[in-house]
């Protein structure tokens, strides 16, 4: 057992240090997400990191959602999802004590029509032990961004805009 519940110290033996903690009655688990996101340009692939860490000094099981705007579509992830619901993606797993996960989110970005938008992935990570549960939330906001060339020489005749006739 790597925490007993009591410890003997003598005279006779050398201890620099004791570690002393109190254990809740219901177990203890705490857990820590953090999300980025790699890009969030028009059109191109995105990156998403979920970084989750298992801060308990006991296994746990875990449950992970993350909710893509609606505008965003999901392509694939490290791990597949354990169930999708819409733009919902959940996530089951079991982590050791103080035990690091990390999973990627491979996304495409809407198109310029959203360009200024705010787009809000929300990520939510559920500690389970028995009936107990603990959940943590992140929200990663990102503005859509566009970008041109502003050395395009692409020329539109007029006669393309709407309302407008070239005359010879």
């Amino acid at each position: 057992n790597p925490y007993p519940d009591s410890a003997t110290i003598s005279s006779t033996t050398s201890v620099d240090s004791v570690s002393i903690g109190f254990r809740a009655p219901g177990g203890i688990h705490q857990a820590m997400l953090d999300a980025s996101l790699s890009q969030h340009r028009c059109l191109e692939s995105a990156r998403v990191w979920l970084n989750t860490v298992n801060l308990s000094p006991i296994a746990s099981n875990y449950r992970l959602e993350l909710s893509l705007p609606a505008t965003v579509s999901y392509l694939a992830s490290s791990l597949p999802p354990s169930s999708v619901n819409g733009n919902q993606y959940h996530w089951n797993y079991s982590a050791s004590a103080f035990e690091t996960e990390n999973l990627t989110i491979d996304v495409m970005m809407p198109g310029p029509q959203f360009s200024g938008d705010t787009l809000y992935f929300i990520s939510i990570l559920t500690s389970i032990q028995g009936n107990d549960s603990v959940s943590v939330v992140d929200t990663l906001p990102a503005v859509l961004t566009c970008s041109f060339d502003p050395n395009e020489k692409l020329i539109i005749p007029l006669s393309s805009q709407i309302g407008v006739r070239d005359t010879v």
